[in-house]
C-alpha cells in the first residue's frame, strides 16, 4: 500500500506542473496580443504620414510647370492623366505599408499559433506521460490487490482447517481422549502456528497425560506469545498443582491481582487451598485454610454462578466444622440440577459432570444412585491427574457428609481406570 501512495503523490505533482505550464502559455498569448495592439497603431500612423509626401511632390512639379510660359485658358482644368500621375505614388506607398502591417500581423499570429501548438504538444506529452504512469500504477495496484486476495483466501482456508481440527480436538479432550486431542490440536497448530489458545490446549492435554516436559514446553510457548493470556497462566498453575502447590497458588494470585474478575482462577485457587488439607488418605481440619478455600469459592460464585463453583463451595461448607450445612446441601443439589442444562452440559467434561451429578444422591444418602454415576465414568479412561482429582472430591464429599464407610466401595470402582 505504500507504493500506491507514492504513485498517487507522483501523479499529483505532474498535474500541478502541467497546470503551471498552461498558465505560462496563457500569459505568453496575452503578451503577444498586447504586442499586436501596440504595433498596429504605429503602423497606421506611419502610413498616414506617407500619404502627405506625394502631395508635396505634386505641388513642386506644378510650380515647375507653372514657371514655363504656357498659355492657359482660364477655363482650362487639369487633365485626367495629370491627376492620375499625382495620385499614383501615394497609392503605391499605402499599398507597401499595408503589406508591411499585414506581414507583421501575420508574423505575430504565426508566433501565437506556434506557441499554442507548442503548448498543446507539451501538454499532450505530459498527458501521455501521465496516462502511461497511471496505467503502470493501475497494473501495480491490480497486482497488489490480486496478491492481497490470494493471501486472504489462503488465510481463510487456514482458519477453516484450523477451526475444524481445533473443534475435533476439543471434543476428544472433553471426552478424556487426550492423545487424539493432541493430534488434532497439532494439526490445527500447523495452520495457526502463533495461536496461544491452541498451544495452551496442547499443554493442558499433555499435563493431563502427566507428560510434564511436553506440557511445560507448550504452556511456556503460549505465555511467551501472549503474556496476558489468562488460560495459559491458569493451566501453568494447574501444571504445578500436585508437584508445587505454593507455586500454583502464587501464579493464581498473580492472575487475580491483575484481573479480580477472573472467576475460574478464584475457583482453582480455592481447590489449591483445599489440596493443602489432604495428606495421603488423611484430611486435615485446619480452619484457617478451610476459610481461605471457602472465601475463594464465594468470590468466584459472586462473579459467575456455575455448577462447578456450587459443587466446590458446597463440599467445603460441608467439610468445615462451622460451615452452613443447609446451604451446602442446597448448593450441591443446585449444581446437580444445573449441570444438566444445555449450556453446562456441552461445556463441562464428562468426568466432571458425573462427579457433580453424584453430589446430590450422596447428600440425600442414596448410595446406589451415587455409585451408578461413578460407575459411568469408567468408559472415559481418564489420566492419572484426573483420577487424583476425582478421588480427592469423593474423599472430601463422603467424609464431610458422614459417609466415610462408602469410600472403599467408590475407590474400587475408580481402580478399574488403572486396569490395562
Amino acid at each position: 500500500m505504500k507504493s500506491i501512495a507514492e504513485h498517487l503523490k507522483r501523479v499529483n505533482i505532474s498535474l500541478y506542473q502541467c497546470t503551471i505550464l498552461l498558465g505560462i502559455l496563457l500569459l505568453l498569448t496575452i503578451a503577444a496580443v498586447l504586442l499586436v495592439a501596440l504595433l498596429l497603431p504605429s503602423t497606421i500612423a506611419v502610413s498616414s504620414g506617407a500619404n502627405s509626401l506625394p502631395g508635396s511632390f505634386s505641388l513642386q512639379s506644378s510650380a515647375q510647370k507653372m514657371s514655363q510660359p504656357t498659355a492657359i485658358s482660364p477655363t482650362s482644368s487639369v487633365s485626367p492623366s495629370q491627376n492620375s500621375q499625382g495620385q499614383q505614388p501615394s497609392e503605391i506607398t499605402i499599398a507597401n505599408y499595408t503589406i508591411v502591417v499585414a506581414g507583421v500581423f501575420a508574423a505575430v499570429v504565426g508566433l501565437i499559433l506556434t506557441l499554442l501548438t507548442l503548448g498543446a504538444a507539451i501538454a499532450t506529452g505530459f498527458g501521455i506521460f501521465e496516462l502511461r504512469r497511471i496505467r503502470r500504477f493501475r497494473r501495480l495496484f491490480d497486482n497488489q490487490l490480486k496478491q492481497l486476495d490470494n493471501r486472504i483466501e489462503t488465510a481463510s482456508q487456514s482458519l477453516i482447517e484450523a477451526s475444524y481440527y481445533y473443534s475435533e480436538g476439543t471434543k476428544e479432550y472433553r471426552a478424556g481422549d487426550n492423545k487424539h486431542a493432541i493430534e488434532n490440536y497439532l494439526a490445527a497448530l500447523k495452520h495457526l502456528p502463533k495461536s496461544s489458545r491452541i498451544l495452551e490446549r496442547i499443554g493442558r492435554a499433555y499435563s493431563n497425560l502427566n507428560e510434564r516436559e511436553m506440557a511445560y514446553e507448550y504452556l511456556k510457548k503460549a505465555i511467551d506469545l501472549d503474556s496476558n493470556f489468562e488460560p495459559a497462566k491458569r493451566s501453568l498453575a494447574l501444571y504445578y498443582r500436585y508437584s508445587n502447590r505454593h507455586e500454583a497458588i502464587r501464579i493464581l494470585q498473580q492472575i487475580i491481582e491483575k484481573n479480580p474478575n477472573a472467576y475460574e482462577s478464584w475457583d482453582f485457587l480455592g481447590l489449591c487451598y483445599r489440596d493443602q488439607l489432604q495428606h495421603g488418605q488423611q484430611l486435615s481440619k485446619d480452619q484457617e485454610i478451610i476459610n481461605k478455600a471457602i472465601d475463594a469459592h464465594e468470590k468466584a460464585l459472586t462473579l459467575k454462578e456455575r455448577p462447578e463453583t456450587e459443587f466446590y463451595l458446597g463440599v467445603m461448607l460441608y467439610f468445615s466444622p462451622i460451615g452452613d450445612k443447609k446451604r451446602a446441601s442446597d448448593l450441591l443439589k443446585s449444581a446437580s440440577k444445573g449441570i444438566q442444562e444445555q449450556e453446562h452440559d456441552v461445556r463441562i467434561r464428562e468426568v466432571w459432570k458425573k462427579i457433580i451429578l453424584a453430589g446430590a444422591p450422596i447428600v440425600e444418602g442414596k448410595r446406589a444412585d451415587a455409585l451408578q454415576y461413578i460407575s459411568s465414568m469408567i468408559q472415559y479412561k481418564p489420566s492419572e491427574r484426573i483420577y487424583i482429582g476425582v478421588e480427592s472430591h469423593l474423599r472430601f464429599l463422603l467424609e464431610s457428609t458422614g459417609h466415610s464407610d462408602w469410600i472403599e466401595d467408590f475407590l474400587k470402582i475408580l481402580s478399574k481406570w488403572k486396569e490395562p
